[in-house]
């Protein structure tokens, strides 16, 4: 195989020996769950540099979620950045994006806007669609701008 996704994370010594194995089988894609940051410092000293911390991630993603409570999910980008799903505050309805002038006034980007009873998302040139109620933003920006629209 070129790849493998070990996914034993709870059972650190099986974890490790599974990982060890692959290694030693010459698997060059190895992608690990990890479950401690000891487990992934392990797992980096072992070579594996593609590490996924679901619990972590999934508590991040909570906590995103419970502080900004129109937003949907949560990707972080880079540090301090992040691209959220909200749905569409109510100050932003009847309001085009180029009314709205956000990337002026917060720094943000919308990249994308998704109506749930369209098939596919607006992408590109959106900066004069007027927006609806129920219209779910694809926004891109820092953490701290993203922080200013709440609902």
């Amino acid at each position: 195989m070129d790849s493998v996704i070990c996914c034993i994370g709870e059972d650190l010594q099986a974890s490790l020996l599974t990982v060890l194995n692959l290694k030693e089988l010459g698997v060059k894609h190895i992608i690990a769950k990890s479950s401690s940051p000891a487990h992934t410092i392990i797992l980096e000293k072992l070579g594996v540099a593609d590490i996924f911390h679901p619990e972590r991630d999934m508590a991040i993603s909570l906590a995103e979620r419970l502080n900004r409570p129109n937003m949907l999910d949560y990707l972080p980008f880079m540090e301090g950045f992040s691209i959220v799903e909200i749905a569409c505050p109510d100050a932003f309805l009847g309001k085009t994006l180029k009314d709205l002038s956000l990337t002026h006034k917060y720094g943000i980007q919308v990249i994308a806007i998704r109506d749930p009873l369209e098939r596919t998302p607006k992408i590109g040139n959106i900066a004069d669609y007027v927006l609806k109620e129920n219209d779910v933003l694809f926004v891109i920006g820092p953490n701290e701008a993203l922080d200013k629209l709440k609902a």
